[in-house]
């Protein structure tokens, strides 16, 4: 059975470098006859965007086809933060360069993130405002000077929408990516000043600390994933919940495809806890979106596990994950300036940053 596993990709494999060029049919369109398995699909699409070489390196684990749930599984990058990892501009990042030390391979900003053949260009986007208003920067830990994190601060509402309303944002971007099947990783901090929010009798759905464009907001079909922060009655604790949308045409609204709350996990104030987000292309047979946290005592806790659209229903021809936010900050101005009223800061902490292809 695994030699017909390889046999059958790689025929189909040659065929589609043979014919592709000829005929101008997308690969995407060849996959979905659902002739070949979806591992050997995965394994395809990810087959014809890399070089020479790393064909033969795949083709050498295709026994893994049998397996269940065997992808193909790449770590893309990893930092921390730390060494000769810079954010520029200095008061506000808008890039981070370097290379971090703290790990021998995969550690590179430029050269092993932004230059990989699935993924784009890293940027951190603000919305306009300043640095009095907002910012992201890397810092010495608070009560342990000798780790870097990444610390987004949002003090002030200033970017208009809606009705005469304001909002701020803090987002990483990762743009022009080229990605099917993917698997982030960070941890995740938030400081004592989150109490005040934790503590409020406001409700709130919107505080967004991810989100994935699938496509984006100016494509034939928008569609997003988003990963917030809420607190669904005033005697909750924060907990997270994850939407797939729809955008509705010439409007600013956003319609649920699905939607999950989570009333497992409660997320703690003044302690780290790991965040890892899996993401892959597919309909509501075969998406798959995953959310799962483990605490500081390592135990584990599956917040979302997803098989759904995770692309919009109605795109004909989905060509894969363009664009996400790795890390975010968003919010509305009732989220934001009550909280500068008391002399606190809407802020999250960022640490240990890990990227996959696949699993």
């Amino acid at each position: 059975m695994k030699l017909v596993h390889f046999m059958k990709t790689l025929t189909i494999l040659v065929a589609l470098l043979i014919t592709v060029p000829l005929v101008g049919k997308p690969i995407y369109n060849l996959i979905k006859a659902n002739e070949i398995s979806p591992q050997a699909s995965l394994k395809l699409k990810s087959i014809v965007r890399m070089k020479g070489n790393k064909i033969k390196e795949i083709f050498e684990n295709s026994a893994d086809d049998d397996k269940d749930n065997t992808e193909v599984r790449e770590l893309v990058f990893q930092s921390g933060y730390e060494n000769s990892v810079i954010g520029t501009p200095a008061d506000a990042h808008a890039d981070i360069v370097g290379i971090d030390k703290m790990f021998s391979e995969k550690n590179d900003w430029v050269k092993d993130l932004e230059t990989h053949e699935q993924f784009g260009k890293f940027f951190i986007y603000y919305e306009g405002g300043n640095s009095s208003q907002r910012y992201a920067r890397i810092i010495d830990e608070p009560g342990n000077p000798t780790n870097k994190i990444l610390h987004f601060w949002l003090n002030e509402a200033y970017a208009p929408y809606g009705n005469n309303q304001l909002k701020g944002r803090i987002q990483a971007s990762l743009s022009g990516n080229n990605l099917y099947e993917m698997t982030l990783k960070h941890k995740l901090y938030l400081p004592k000043d989150m109490e005040a929010l934790k503590n409020s009798d406001q409700t709130f759905q919107w505080l967004t600390i991810q989100e994935f464009w699938n496509d984006k907001v100016d494509s034939d079909y928008p569609f997003r994933i988003s990963i917030n922060i809420v607190k669904p009655t005033a005697a909750h604790d924060l907990r997270f919940e994850v939407t797939g949308q729809t955008k509705r045409t010439n409007e600013e609204a956003w319609d649920d495809v699905w939607r999950v709350e989570d009333d497992s996990f409660s997320i703690p104030i003044g302690q780290w806890f790991t965040l890892e987000t899996y993401f892959k292309e597919g309909n509501k047979d075969m998406g798959k979106f995953s959310v799962s946290v483990t605490d500081q005592a390592k135990k584990k806790f599956m917040v979302v596990d997803m098989t759904n659209f995770t692309y919009h229903p109605e795109d004909p021809t989905p060509d894969g994950l363009n664009n996400f936010n790795p890390m975010k900050l968003y919010a509305p101005a009732r989220l934001i300036n009550p909280m500068q009223a008391l002399g606190k800061t809407l802020q999250l902490y960022w640490d240990d940053f890990e990227l996959r292809i696949g699993r």
